[in-house]
């Protein structure tokens, strides 16, 4: 853990040629030397301040006997290549995988053990040798069967027996490959071919060693080999001249070296050699000049190990602490045990210090190692501890506050303390009385250099200068004063005007004179609840105050009108808050973000009104968002029950740091967070606070080495014939059914969160991702090739992409292997070929019977059949002929065997001929020819076909005859009845050839009589139209000179009613069936004359007309026509009366089961009471009367909403002229 403060020492220089020299010679010495130094060392009280976040936090894990470890005082430290840390104890040997110890001990019985439990130092070369120094000798450990060799160190001619057999207290490797052996009897140099060259100390040489017990050896920058000693001092290897310069303190030399017994050397800076002594603390030794600077630390007495790290830091192990020279700030900081502390050093003597590949510090001491990893930049940490000078009032963090000069006040839950930058110490004020026996802080800030406390149930402490100078709690009588006394946060905004959130009171704006205004108020407006139970606020856009409270989600107040809005969960909402228990605000980039006790945290969308949620779905290390702060590059850090989380709002990812990482803890307190101006942050909780700089916040950026560690069969670990690590390829047998890999991650920060990747190729289908496990097993494989592979990351998630690989090849059975399936085959074949000769046999002898079966009932067929067949040889004499050659061909079967098939089947010579001819050029001959029967002349139907061998020759001749006479008989005469029947239908076909001319003849006839016919009704429509128009006309006439205006309007309605008969012959006159005429086209002609006729005034009446598919003759159109004129003209001329706008008259003419139907209506006045169609005193209601009854038809009328009329008459048969 941190010190509670750094030191650092002022010191002077001399060069021993100056030792004596006058006071001025000495001062430009000493300015020349400060020149490096001040660049190094900050006088105490120097005027440069450190920040709290520049403090180093080391958080150190623990390693111990408790953890496998063989014995608590360790005295070396080593990484060998494969990544395994061995640890050097003073009883015995152990090599560490990050999860487990496998120790090593001195076994008298066993040569191949180590020569000596108590280890010395420990050394792995650049060849991957483990060198092994013990208080008996030399040992190099032997990867491939986990065992040691001894190697002795050839002492020198005249040397004592057994010299430098003693204790090995160095080992050191130089850049040419030789390894340095310090021995408690001189040094030893060794090159690759285990040559060796002694070195001792001779008293009468004063260029040999300086002493004999050698404890440090070291390489400069520029190749000098240096040597430390015990009670000797330092030496200087002289490689041409194979000697040494030394190098030893002297009491009157202020600039010689501090000790002579030397444990330790490194070299800082080039030609500046740090020497840690056992008595005399650390000297700086400058190669150039021989002087030396004594570092006067009362702590750096006895020092023990040295180490430059990485980053150039050194640290410096000692009997009282580590301490740790950082180069950034220029200090020592000094690091002890506490035993309340499990992430100290385990203990105050330090005797070993190593850094391995991934970064980690590996400390040994007396007590167990410490580890911390010096790569990733940690939180720096501050609690209450007596040992650490760091007085808080109490590790329980609440709030923080940072005055104008840079002092941070913290909150508790008793009371406060301060950080004093000047003095960089803290100061508990837990004395300062903060309202009425309450000393929970809640909220601090500084107001008009004014400190306001807010507390629990206390109200409002104002102090200034250290001294409380007033305060502030609620008063029922006062409307004026605070609403409650549990103030949870106290704010600033852009006004200078000073807000107080609390919880049950709701919000309070400072009005200056101890006055505040309180939210809610009497004069608030507000259209939603307000929730009191207030916890934070924070100056939104525009002005507007955002409120975060318990339960009520976010208020939205207008500090100007008051008026209060609310920002809530709803379920249905994606967009909506996630939560309504709101516990923390921060304005960021014009947005604001939002932070829930229950549900993670929530980005408002100023443009959309909508917000975007953050939970640990989506990465967050905890759904309780207490804190948030943003830094420079935007990102927001964010402290939860588990750890800080931050949001990368670029990429949306989250990145998590834990108690693992330098944290108080891994839960936080509400309010305890704050950024400072030099932009570090506070965030606190219930261990205490950490103070950090997010810039230099780092993790863990190591890609470590993965490792297969052990391979095992049934859970026993298996050996082979090199180290596990570094082979390649296994084979195993058919009966290992279980078997088991463990594999690691070769970084040592933090092992247990290693994550690893595994799979076995060839039976895994993909990848297995594992955390905290390190091991696997398989079962059961089926013989073939496997490849393991496995990958790992360290604790930060980086992971090493290329896996670490071991194939493994899993052998059959012997019954199942490639020369066992070869003989199974040979057997197999052998098997099958002689089973395939056997059976050929059975089969050859099965169809030799079954062809002498066939060839018997084929014979038999034969003799049974109604041809004749003959078989012939190849000289065509007969071989055989069945029974129906004596009826065919006169011959019996016996007689005609040997008979030549030609003289039997042929009396024409030019028939013999055709079929040789046939048989020698397509094998087969077919035809008709005259054989003899006895004494008659048959007619015979013959196919003969020539039987060829493979070498296709000729063997036999098959031979079928069939009596064909009766067939050419029959067709004989079918050829004559066929003659007779062409002649007959000749004599028919001329016969219809003359009915069709005849009816041809008729049919044109009759046409033109229909031509004729047509032209007739035409001329007599077109004159019947004629007159009617005539008529129609006359009667214009006649209405226009009369004087009577009654007597007008009757001739004028009898004049319409000529024109609709008119119409219908004028449609018939145009139309192509003059017996029929389309009502469509009809209804609408006459419809818009009438509609034309009778304009009714200030009503724009239009037509609706519906006809489907009806065709009347002139007989059913002219009725029909009259009653749809009337029936319009009626209402055109009575049913709009008195009406203005628009008015509608529908026909619908259709056919409806064999009946027409005329449905007409208006929307109209309607029909006056007491209508009958059938008893109507005017005119045109009755001619429709007249007409419905002339049609054989029924009429029905209604009024209601106009007047309606349905005419429904049957459908009458049409009839067509054959």
């Amino acid at each position: 853990m941190i010190e509670g403060s750094f030191y650092s020492a002022s010191t002077r220089l001399f060069s021993p040629r100056l030792a004596h020299s006058s006071s001025c010679l000495r001062q430009i010495c000493d300015a020349l030397l400060l020149t490096w130094l001040g660049l190094c060392w900050n006088p105490v009280g120097a005027a440069e301040h450190t920040r709290l976040a520049d403090h180093r936090n080391l958080i150190f894990d623990r390693l111990g006997t408790q953890e496998g470890l063989s014995q608590a005082a360790v005295s070396a430290i080593a990484q060998d290549q494969d990544g395994f840390i061995w640890v050097g104890s003073q009883e015995g040997l152990n090599r560490f995988d990050g999860y487990h110890f496998e120790t090593y001990y001195h076994r008298p019985a066993d040569p191949a053990s180590l020569s000596h439990d108590s280890i010395w130092d420990l050394l792995s070369d650049t060849q991957g040798n483990l060198w092994v120094g013990t208080d008996a000798g030399l040992n190099r450990y032997n990867a491939t069967n986990n065992e040691f060799e001894s190697v002795a160190l050839d002492p020198p001619s005249g040397a004592a027996s057994g010299e430098d057999r003693g204790a090995i207290h160095v080992l050191f490797e130089d850049s040419s490959g030789r390894i340095w052996i310090g021995t408690s009897a001189g040094l030893v140099s060794m090159n690759a071919e285990r040559q060796m060259v002694h070195y001792h100390h001779d008293p009468l040489d004063p260029e040999s060693l300086s002493a004999g017990s050698v404890r440090a050896v070291f390489e400069d920058s520029v190749g000098k080999i240096w040597v430390g000693t015990e009670l000797g001092g330092l030496n200087r290897f002289d490689e041409v001249k194979q000697n040494f310069a030394h190098y030893r303190s002297d009491p009157d030399d202020p600039v010689s070296i501090s000790d002579n017994y030397i444990r330790a050397i490194i070299e800082v800076e080039p030609g500046q050699l740090w020497l840690a002594t056992f008595n005399g603390g650390v000297s700086i030794l400058d190669t150039q000049t021989g002087t030396a600077e004594r570092l006067p630390i009362s702590e750096f007495k006895r020092a023990r190990s040295l180490l430059k790290d990485q980053d150039g830091d050194v640290w410096v192990g000692t009997d009282s602490g580590l301490h740790l020279w950082n180069k950034k700030i220029r200090r020592f900081g000094r690091y002890v045990t506490d035993p309340t502390d499990m992430h100290s050093i385990s203990d105050n003597t330090v005797f070993e210090l190593f850094q391995d590949h991934g970064g980690v510090i590996w400390v040994g001491t007396f007590n167990g190692i410490s580890k911390w990893n010096a790569r990733t930049e940690t939180f720096p940490h501050f609690l209450k501890s007596a040992s650490r000078d760091i007085d808080l009032s109490s590790n329980a963090i609440t709030s923080f506050a940072e005055s104008t000069q840079g002092d941070i006040w913290i909150g508790t839950f008793e009371g406060l303390s301060k950080w004093d930058k000047q003095t960089q110490q803290f100061m508990n004020f837990s004395h300062l009385p903060l309202g009425p026996h309450n000393q929970l802080v809640m909220s601090l800030k500084f107001y008009e250099d004014v400190l306001w406390v807010g507390t629990m149930a206390g109200g409002v402490t104002l102090i200034k200068d250290d001294v409380v100078v007033g305060s502030y709690a609620h008063d029922p009588e006062d409307l004026s004063s605070i609403s409650a006394d549990a103030i949870s946060q106290i704010y600033v905004d852009s006004h200078e005007q000073l807000w107080l959130t609390t919880y049950g009171g709701g919000v309070n704006r400072y009005l200056g004179a101890g006055k505040f205004r309180r939210y809610p108020g009497a004069d608030l407006k507000a259209s939603v609840a307000f929730d009191s139970r207030a916890l934070g606020i924070i100056e939104g856009p525009g002005g507007v105050m955002w409120i975060a409270t318990d339960g009520g989600g976010v208020m939205l107040l207008d500090p100007d009108s008051g008026k209060v809005q609310s920002l809530t969960h709803q379920p249905d909402d994606p967009g909506s808050l996630t939560s309504n228990n709101v516990i923390s605000l921060l304005a960021v980039d014009g947005s604001i973000m939002v932070g829930t006790r229950d549900r993670g945290m929530n980005l408002y969308h100023v443009e959309t009104g909508q917000f975007t949620g953050y939970t640990k779905a989506e990465g967050l290390a905890s759904d309780a968002v207490y804190g948030m702060l943003a830094d420079q590059q935007g990102k927001i850090w964010v402290s939860g029950g588990k750890g800080l989380s931050v949001l990368d709002p670029i990429t949306g990812e989250f990145t998590l740091y834990d108690a693992h990482h330098g944290l108080q803890s891994d839960d936080f307190n509400s309010g305890a967070y704050l950024q400072l101006e030099d932009g570090s942050f506070l965030f606190g909780g219930s261990h205490g606070f950490n103070a950090f700089d997010p810039a230099r916040i780092s993790g863990n950026a190591y890609v470590p080495p993965v490792r297969i560690t052990q391979f095992s069969k049934f859970n026993v670990a298996q050996s082979f014939g090199e180290p596990i690590t570094r082979m390649t390829e296994i084979e195993l047998a058919y009966d290992d059914s279980v078997i088991g890999f463990e594999f690691r991650a070769m970084d040592f920060t933090a092992p247990s969160k290693n994550q690893f990747s595994y799979m076995l190729a060839g039976f895994d289908q993909a990848w297995v991702n594992v955390k905290g496990m390190r091991q696997v097993t398989y079962t059961n494989l089926d013989a073939g090739e496997y490849t393991f592979k496995v990958k790992g990351s360290n604790n930060d998630g980086v992971w090493n992409p290329t896996p670490t690989l071991l194939k493994l090849t899993v052998l059959p059975p012997i019954w199942a292997t490639w020369w066992a399936y070869a003989v199974y085959l040979v057997l197999v074949l052998g098997g099958l070929y002689q089973l395939q000769v056997a059976n050929a046999r059975r089969l050859r002898r099965e169809a030799e019977l079954r062809y002498s079966a066939r060839l018997q009932l084929y014979i038999e067929s034969l003799d049974l059949a109604s041809d004749c067949v003959l078989i012939a040889d190849a000289d065509k004499k007969l071989m055989y002929a069945n029974h129906a050659t004596a009826r065919i061909l006169g011959v019996a079967p016996e007689d005609a065997v040997g008979k030549s098939i030609s003289k039997l089947l042929f009396t024409a010579s030019d028939d013999v001929r055709k079929s040789t001819e046939g048989l020698h050029s397509e094998g087969r001959w077919h035809g008709e020819v005259n054989s003899r029967s006895g004494l008659l002349v048959v007619t015979t139907d013959v196919t003969i076909a020539a039987v060829r061998d493979a070498r296709d020759n000729v063997t036999a001749y098959v031979c079928i005859a069939r009596d064909v006479t009766q067939r050419k008989r029959t067709e004989s005469e079918l050829a004559d009845h066929r003659r007779n029947l062409e002649v007959l239908v000749a004599d028919r076909t001329q016969a219809l050839e003359r009915e069709i001319a005849e009816t041809m003849l008729v049919q044109r006839e009759l046409a033109n009589s229909l031509r004729e016919k047509e032209l007739l009704l035409k001329e007599l429509h077109h004159r019947v139209k004629n007159n009617m128009q005539v008529i129609s006309s006359l009667l214009s006439i006649q209405a226009e000179t009369t004087g009577n205006e009654q007597l007008a309007e009757l001739l004028g309605e009898s004049q319409q009613r000529i024109k609709s008969m008119a119409l219908i012959h004028e449609n018939l006159y145009q139309s192509e069936d003059l017996l029929e005429i389309d009502f469509d086209d009809y209804i609408r002609m006459l419809a818009g004359s009438l509609r034309h006729l009778y304009e009714v005034p200030g009503v724009a009446v239009s037509l609706d007309i519906r006809v489907t598919n009806v065709s009347l003759d002139i007989d059913s159109a002219v009725p029909c026509g009259l009653i749809i004129n009337e029936l319009i003209s009626n209402s055109l001329k009575h049913g709009f009366v008195g009406r203005q706008g628009i008015g509608t008259i529908v026909v619908k003419f259709s056919q409806v089961e064999g009946r027409y139907v005329l449905h007409i209506r208006d929307d109209g006045i309607g029909l006056p009471a007491g209508f009958d169609v059938h008893a109507a005193l005017t005119m045109g209601m009755e001619i429709v009367s007249i007409l419905t009854q002339q049609l054989d038809g029924e009429i029905t009328f209604e009024s209601n909403g106009g007047a309606r009329f349905e005419v429904s008459f049957p459908q009458k048969l049409k009839h067509h002229d054959v």
